[in-house]
């Protein structure tokens, strides 16, 4: 249905929904988020659908390179406790990816 993509094409993208889930738990499953801006976002994981279209899962001005009291990078993708994370898409619904995705935490 979805897999992990280090490839895929992620231009126009924006966020269109959230999960709940512990970083430490996504990085157990599915191994280190790519790093991305070293601004906003410090960690993400793209997905692509059967017909290629990239679902990302990624922090949003969660660690302290967006605000010095926030914790580090290496803090927040280790943390048990489940914050928020950006489900973003190009403009699809994304229910159907994110219970995907949290079955596989699940699952795995």
């Amino acid at each position: 249905m979805f897999k992990l993509s280090r490839s895929a094409d992620t231009t126009g993208i924006t966020e269109m929904g959230e999960v709940e889930v512990s970083p430490a738990e996504i990085v157990r499953r599915f191994g280190a988020p790519s790093g991305v801006d070293g601004y906003k976002i410090s960690g993400e994981y793209v997905f692509v659908d059967k017909k290629g279209q990239p679902f990302v899962v990624h922090d949003w001005k969660s660690t302290n390179l967006w605000d010095h009291s926030f914790p580090t990078p290496e803090e927040f993708w280790s943390s048990e406790e489940p914050p928020e994370l950006s489900v973003s898409s190009r403009d699809l619904e994304t229910n159907e990816f994110e219970m995907w995705f949290l079955e596989q935490l699940e699952g795995g």
